[in-house]
């Protein structure tokens, strides 16, 4: 289920970045891959006490990081920023990955931030993939400043960022 909410991410992020007009759309999908990362580190090292963060933020309508941050102390954002950047990843993607769930005033010039954020929210609104959140915050208008963006751009491509997603999750993700 992850797997498959980023890559719905990164496959809306790419859509978001051809709309406006990004050259590196390549950074757009990777990032969307890796905004999550870091909640894998938690399962894979702490897979009982994650399953406790995701029925945590269930039982009190929290988002799972906040349900994180109560739990562990930080969330999967930090872990994830620490991975991208042992991986030596982009600068631009560590970033991403550590901010993908906050867009404030310091970010309005960060296209790929922005998309990403949108993106994420998006995607659990037209259901591409499972990240654990039961709440789906409201984006913020400022990142809609950001990107330029209708709002209702997402809404006219989610039909065939479906067929997409489906067709990507049947190749990638066999059991």
């Amino acid at each position: 289920d992850l797997w498959a909410h980023s890559i719905g991410v990164g496959l809306l992020a790419r859509a978001v970045g051809v709309a406006i007009k990004e050259k590196e759309l390549e950074n757009y999908f990777l990032a969307g891959i890796f905004h999550d990362i870091g909640k894998l580190i938690f399962m894979l090292f702490a897979a009982e006490e994650y399953r406790r963060v995701v029925e945590l933020a269930k039982s009190k309508k929290i988002t799972v990081t906040d349900a994180e941050n109560e739990l562990f102390g930080n969330d999967h954002s930090v872990s994830g920023f620490l991975l991208a950047e042992k991986w030596k990843l982009p600068i631009l993607i560590q970033n991403t990955v550590r901010n993908h769930h906050n867009f404030t005033e310091n970010d309005k010039n960060n296209l790929l931030l922005g998309s990403i954020y949108i993106s994420n929210i998006y995607s659990k609104a037209i259901g591409l993939g499972y990240d654990g959140y039961s709440v789906i915050p409201r984006p913020t208008g400022i990142v809609w400043d950001t990107i330029k963006l209708n709002p209702g751009y997402i809404k006219s491509i989610s039909k065939r960022i479906t067929e997409d997603f489906n067709h990507s999750i049947s190749t990638l993700l066999v059991d």
